[in-house]
């Protein structure tokens, strides 16, 4: 082939002639702009994921601090098992005890506990151990079985200074107060019931009822531990007090403070999460038992779970022994019950302590 200054070469792949080259399809086009996008959407939420877990790391550390700094104040401590197990007295000079035992995943029970027990401080001593894994009690590597907790329980108690005593618990509570008095029956004087937890309430409950309560709470455990509990009570402030006594008006700024902090940082431990997985095991292992003969008992129970479950009452009936000097009295009333008829809680409990 013979080449001059007219011939044109032509390279494979090149385009000499842009007349010859087909235009590309609309909808590719539009294929290529909505590719874009989303690479630019998951780029962006990357980038917030990134800023969100830095956030969170630099939030726990700052707030584990802060808490560390309430705990100086907001409680005292024993020690039990070589541990520190956090607890408060209202109405130290009285002479007549009562040892108030929380709920199940009770944030501060300090705080949350303080209506009813800083209104019965005027006539009686009234303390409120925070089990381990709770408030500002420490954590531990022991299993969260009902001996261990309701024995760990009774150490705190005795470090503390009390011989005879009344118990006092809301919820699942009161399993670990009922073992509590079979144990040391002549140390307890008596038992009030805020609609507390009994033997026999778990029967019609499956293994696969049991694994979706665990689940359930092992999914807040994570969201905690991812800062998610943050952002809720960042936008539901308000709605964090309705936790506590709305009609009590003696909470301060740094105790609703302290709830806020515990929710995002502490609550849904690694102890909280062994105890549920153990909640229905410890509460089958009490089957059939009861107070003991020299123990009375006041049981306030909630009316519309009575009504939800006809056998409420007498589950709280099965578990009494004294028939003499005990009674269960249904009121109006959430499972909160001694937040929504605390007067009536109150005057009564003033009328049936000897």
């Amino acid at each position: 082939m013979a080449f001059n200054e007219n011939t044109t070469i032509s390279i494979p792949g090149e385009n000499t002639n842009s007349k010859d080259v087909p235009k590309k399809s609309l909808p590719k086009r539009i294929l290529r702009i909505i590719l874009k996008a989303i690479a630019w959407i998951l780029g962006f939420f990357l980038f917030l994921t990134i800023i969100y877990i830095i956030y969170t790391l630099i939030s726990n550390h700052i707030e584990n601090n802060t808490l560390d700094e309430y705990d100086k104040t907001h409680s005292k401590k024993v020690d039990v098992r070589g541990h520190k197990m956090s607890y408060s007295i209202y109405g130290e000079s009285n002479n007549i005890t009562i040892i108030t035992l929380p709920p199940l995943g009770s944030y501060s029970p300090i705080i949350e506990m303080k209506t009813i027990t800083e209104e019965l401080s005027d006539q009686y001593r009234v303390i409120t151990l925070e089990p381990f894994g709770y408030g500002f009690s420490d954590r531990v590597d022991t299993e969260r079985t009902l001996e261990n907790i309701s024995s760990e329980y009774y150490e705190g108690a005795k470090q503390i200074g009390v011989d005879k005593y009344y118990l006092m618990a809301h919820s699942l509570g009161g399993i670990y107060a009922l073992k509590w008095a079979l144990d040391h029956p002549n140390e307890v004087l008596g038992f009030i019931g805020l609609d507390v937890s009994v033997p026999g309430q778990v029967e019609q409950y499956t293994k696969e009822d049991e694994q979706e309560m665990i689940d359930y709470y092992k999914s807040y455990s994570n969201k905690e531990k991812l800062g998610f509990a943050r952002i809720y009570t960042i936008f539901n402030k308000d709605e964090i007090d309705t936790l506590l006594d709305p009609t009590y008006k003696n909470y301060t700024e740094e105790e609703k403070n302290i709830e806020i902090l515990l929710i995002n940082n502490r609550i849904f431990s690694d102890n909280f999460i062994n105890e549920v997985t153990h909640l229905y095991e410890n509460v089958r292992k009490l089957d059939g038992k009861k107070f003991p003969e020299n123990v009375p008992v006041l049981h306030f129970i909630s009316a519309p779970n009575n009504e939800v479950s006809p056998m409420w009452e007498k589950l709280h009936k099965d578990e009494i022994s004294n028939t003499t000097h005990s009674e269960i009295i249904p009121l109006d009333g959430s499972h909160y019950i001694y937040l929504d008829q605390k007067p009536a809680i109150t005057k009564k409990i003033r009328e049936w302590i000897i």
